[in-house]
C-alpha cells in the first residue's frame, strides 16, 4: 500500500509572511512518516508549500506514484487550498481514501468530514493513528473502534473518541528527513544567525499553560520529554547525514524544565557540535545558569512572546509573565550576548488605543534586536475561538 503526505502550498495572502518568517522542515508530517516506514508503509512526503506544483503537476504526481492513501496536513490559513487539493485527488481517481488531519482538523473535525471528497480525519497525535487506520484499510478491516478518527459510513459520520497520547517520546523514530528536499527550508535574515543550512527539532510535547488563545489539540496540555540523549542524537544526525549547521528548537518553551534543557546543552558540548541555534522561552523561568549554559552550547537567539506591554491584558488572557520577569529576562541576554526577538500581540481582550500605545512604548523601553507585531486570531481549537463566538 501506497502513502502519499501532503502539505498543501500556502495562500498567495500568506506568502509575504513566509518570507518575512521562514519555512523550516514540517516536522510534523515528517513524524508520521517515519512512523509510517517503521510499520513497512511504502510513504511518500510532498511539501507543496515549497515546491509549489500546480494542478496539472500535482495531477501527474498522483498518476505517478499511484497513491491508496492520500494524508494531509493543513494550518488554518491553508486549508482551503487542502480541501481543494482533495477534490483534485478524488476527480483523479474516486478509489484513492483522503484522510486529513493537523490542528485545525483536529479542532473542527466534523466540518472538515463534511466535505464530499474526505474521507477520514484524524484528530490529536497522530503516528499512532494513522499507521492503524493505513493498516485496517490494507488489509480490508473496519474501522469501527479505532481510537482517535471521525469517519464516514452509508449512515453518517462515526466518531470513535480520542485516542491517549504517545507517552514514551523517544520511541518514535526521528522525522524522515530523507523523504524531505532539505536544501529547499530557510530563515529570514531576522531570524538566522549563520549562512549554514537551515533544519529544526522539537524536544518535547505539550504545554501546563493555560494561555487562552492557544489551541493544544494535536499535542494536549500534558507534557512529555524526549530524553536529553535522544535529542542530541538527532541533532548529530541533521549535522554529520544532512549538513545541517544551524537550527530552531520549536518547543514553545524550551525552558520549561530547566535542568534537562541544561543537560541537553553539556552534552551538545560533550559532542563538539559545531551548530548555532535559536529557541523559545518563558521569561519567567529564565536564569543566569540556563542563560550561560545555552550560550555555551550555540545558542545565539532567544525569543520570548511577550504578547503586550499592559499587565490586565497579559493576566486577561492567563500569560502569567510580569514585567519584572520579561525585563530580567532580557538583562541576562544581553549579558550572554544572545539576540533577543520578542513578539507582541495587538486586539487582545479589553485592547484599547490607549493600552496599544502602552504595548509600543513597552517594546521601545525593552529594545530587543527583533520585534514582531500580530493581530490577534482567535484560532480554532483555543478557548479564545468559543468566546468569540
Amino acid at each position: 500500500m501506497k502513502i502519499l503526505l501532503v502539505i498543501p502550498d500556502n495562500p498567495l495572502s500568506a506568502r509575504f509572511q513566509l518570507r518575512t518568517a521562514g519555512i523550516t522542515p514540517p516536522l510534523g508530517i515528517a513524524y508520521l512518516a517515519s512512523y509510517l516506514l517503521k510499520a513497512h508503509f511504502d510513504v511518500s512526503i510532498l511539501d507543496n508549500s515549497i515546491e509549489h506544483l500546480r494542478e496539472e503537476d500535482f495531477i501527474k504526481k498522483l498518476i505517478t506514484y499511484k497513491p491508496d492513501i492520500v494524508g494531509i496536513s493543513a494550518l488554518t490559513y491553508a486549508v482551503p487550498n487542502a480541501l481543494k487539493l482533495t477534490c483534485i485527488i478524488k476527480k483523479s481517481n474516486p478509489g484513492i481514501k483522503v484522510i486529513l488531519g493537523g490542528p485545525h482538523a483536529t479542532a473542527l473535525s466534523r466540518d472538515m468530514l463534511q466535505h464530499e471528497s474526505v474521507d477520514i480525519v484524524v484528530k490529536g497525535e497522530g503516528e499512532e493513528t494513522l499507521v492503524e487506520v493505513c493498516r485496517r484499510l490494507s488489509e480490508k478491516e473496519d474501522l469501527k473502534g479505532l481510537k482517535g478518527i471521525l469517519y464516514k459510513t452509508a449512515n453518517g459520520f462515526i466518531e470513535n473518541g480520542d485516542r491517549d497520547m504517545i507517552a514514551d517520546l523517544d520511541g518514535i523514530p526521528f522525522p524522515a528527513y530523507q523523504l524531505l528536499a532539505m536544501d529547499k527550508y530557510f530563515l529570514p535574515a531576522s531570524r538566522r544567525n549563520s549562512n549554514r543550512k537551515i533544519g529544526s527539532i522539537i524536544t518535547k510535547r505539550g504545554c501546563p499553560y493555560t494561555c487562552n488563545f492557544c489551541s493544544k489539540g494535536v499535542f494536549g496540555q500534558q507534557v512529555r520529554f524526549r530524553t536529553p540523549a535522544n535529542v542530541v542524537e538527532e541533532m548529530e544526525l541533521l549535522a554529520k547525514k544532512y549538513g545541517i549547521g544551524e537550527i530552531v528548537i520549536w518547543d514553545d518553551n524550551f525552558n520549561l524544565d530547566q535542568k534537562r534543557a541544561i543537560e541537553i546543552c553539556e552534552l551538545m558540548k560533550r559532542k563538539k557540535l559545531d551548530m548555532v541555534w535559536s529557541c523559545n522561552n518563558r521569561a519567567n523561568l529564565f536564569s543566569d545558569e540556563f542563560c550561560r549554559a545555552i550560550y555555551e552550547a550555540g545558542c545565539r537567539q532567544v525569543n520570548f512572546g511577550i504578547e503586550s506591554g499592559v499587565q490586565e491584558l497579559r493576566d486577561n488572557i492567563r500569560k502569567d509573565i510580569t514585567d519584572k520577569d520579561i525585563e530580567k529576562a532580557i538583562r541576562l541576554c544581553r549579558k550572554y550576548r544572545l539576540l533577543v526577538s520578542c513578539s507582541f500581540i495587538f486586539g487582545l481582550p479589553g485592547e484599547t488605543w490607549e493600552t496599544a500605545m502602552e504595548t509600543l512604548k513597552f517594546a521601545k523601553l525593552l529594545n530587543p534586536d527583533y520585534l514582531m507585531f500580530c493581530a490577534l486570531v482567535p484560532m480554532q481549537g483555543s478557548e479564545l475561538f468559543e468566546l468569540a463566538i
